[in-house]
C-alpha cells in the first residue's frame, strides 16, 4: 500500500510527495511480490492538488516551469504508464486539480462517500498539467470530459460512480479497497499484467496489432506455471462431474 501522509496540506503534490510516489512506484514494478498497489491518503482529504505555495509572484519562467513539471509529475505519470501490475485509489475524501489526475492515473478507484471529484483549472487561467484531459476524455469521451473541465463544478461520488469513474462507493471504502486488491491478487500474476498491457495499448494500435500482441502474449502464457495449474485444477473438476 502506498500513503500519502502530510494531511496539514491536505496531501497536496509538494515535489517530495511526487518523488516519493514515483519511487514506490518504481519499486512496486520491480519487486515481484506486489501483485498489486493500493493508493490512498491520511486524514480526509485524498489529495488537494498542487502545492500552491509553488505558485504566485516568485515562479520560474516557462521553460523552467515545463521543466520542472516533467520531472515531477512527468516522471509519476511515466511510473504510471509503464506499471503493468493493477493500482487502485482508495479515496478517503475529495481529490482536486492535480488530485484528480492521481487518481485517474489509478485503474480503479473506490470512494467515501465523502469524496468527490473538482478540476478547476479553468478558473485559475490553466489546463491540467498532469493528464487529466487525456485521461478524462479517454474514461468517459470528449462532450462529458470537456464539461468537467470547462465547469468545474464538482463531481459527487454518486456522479462518479454512474459515469464509471468510482467502482464503488462505501464508508468502508478501505476495506473494500483491500477485498478487491485481494481478488486481483489471487489471479495468475503473468496474466493480469499481460492483460493490463493489452488494455494500456489498445488506443495506440490498431485491431491487427492488438491482436498480434494477444497472440504472443497468449503464446507465452501457456507456458507458465500458473496457467499449467489452472488446467490441471479444471480437468480435475471435469473428472470429479463425470
Amino acid at each position: 500500500m502506498i500513503r500519502i501522509d502530510h494531511p496539514a496540506k491536505k496531501n497536496a503534490l509538494s515535489a517530495e510527495i511526487l518523488a516519493g510516489l514515483a519511487d514506490a512506484l518504481e519499486t512496486a514494478a520491480t519487486d515481484p511480490a506486489v501483485r498489486v498497489v493500493v493508493l490512498t491518503a491520511v486524514g480526509d482529504v485524498f489529495c488537494a492538488g498542487g502545492d500552491t505555495n509553488r505558485m504566485g509572484e516568485d515562479r520560474p519562467g516557462p521553460w523552467e516551469k515545463r521543466d520542472y513539471l516533467a520531472g515531477g509529475v512527468g516522471r509519476l505519470a511515466r511510473r504510471f504508464a509503464a506499471l503493468d501490475k493493477p493500482v487502485i485509489a482508495a479515496l478517503n475524501g475529495p481529490a482536486v486539480g492535480a488530485g484528480v489526475d492521481l487518481a485517474l492515473w489509478c485503474d480503479f478507484r473506490i470512494a467515501h462517500p465523502s469524496a468527490y471529484l473538482r478540476l478547476g483549472f479553468v478558473d485559475l487561467g490553466l489546463t491540467p498539467g498532469f493528464g487529466g484531459a487525456w485521461l478524462l476524455t479517454h474514461l468517459l469521451g470528449p462532450s462529458l470530459a470537456l464539461e468537467i473541465l470547462l465547469t468545474g463544478e464538482k463531481v459527487t461520488a454518486q456522479r462518479a460512480a454512474d459515469l464509471g469513474l468510482f467502482r464503488t462507493v462505501t464508508p468502508a471504502f478501505d476495506d473494500e479497497a483491500a477485498a478487491f486488491a485481494a481478488l486481483l491478487a489471487g489471479k495468475s500474476s503473468p496474466a493480469v499484467r499481460a492483460t493490463k498491457r493489452l488494455v494500456q495499448r489498445a488506443y495506440a494500435m490498431d485491431v491487427m496489432d492488438s491482436l498480434d500482441l494477444a497472440w504472443a502474449s497468449f503464446g507465452l502464457l501457456q507456458e507458465t506455471p500458473e496457467h499449467l495449474a489452472a488446467t490441471q485444477a479444471l480437468r480435475a473438476r471435469r473428472k470429479g462431474r463425470s
